[in-house]
């Protein structure tokens, strides 16, 4: 019987990491006072057309919350500017982007909390 158990989770815990939902980095910084932490996340990979990136920011290991987020993307010297549309239950703010087309693109996220400074991240991420 405690084979049979055995077996049976193992098969369980096998088929949670085949169907298990990836996500792909596409930038991960931490700030320079190592107070603040960001991530940049897809489900799925960067295509041309409309994309939806997930930004998590974290102050010494707490998500942030009620922040005023704003993503901004630039390629070509042609700018984009980027407010979320919602933050999801595990913290991350939703935008949903439109990447017309390959290269890199210069990001930068804003944001503040009521009555703090306003910080930024800038990096890139690459659309091939």
């Amino acid at each position: 019987m405690k084979k049979l158990q055995k077996i049976l989770l193992g098969l369980t815990l096998l088929s949670g990491v085949v169907y298990a939902k990836d996500k792909v980095y596409l930038s991960q910084q931490v700030s320079s006072e190592q107070w603040y932490m960001l991530d940049i996340t897809s489900d799925k990979e960067l295509k041309q057309g409309q994309n939806l990136l997930k930004v998590n920011l974290k102050h010494k290991e707490h998500n942030v919350v009620n922040a005023n987020v704003k993503l901004i993307l630039k390629n070509n010297n042609k700018e984009v500017s980027y407010k979320f549309t919602k933050v999801d239950n595990l913290g991350n703010y939703i935008f949903p982007v439109n990447l017309n087309k390959q290269g890199i693109y210069n990001y930068t996220v804003v944001f503040n909390r009521v009555g703090e400074i306003v910080r930024n991240f800038r990096g890139n991420i690459e659309l091939n």
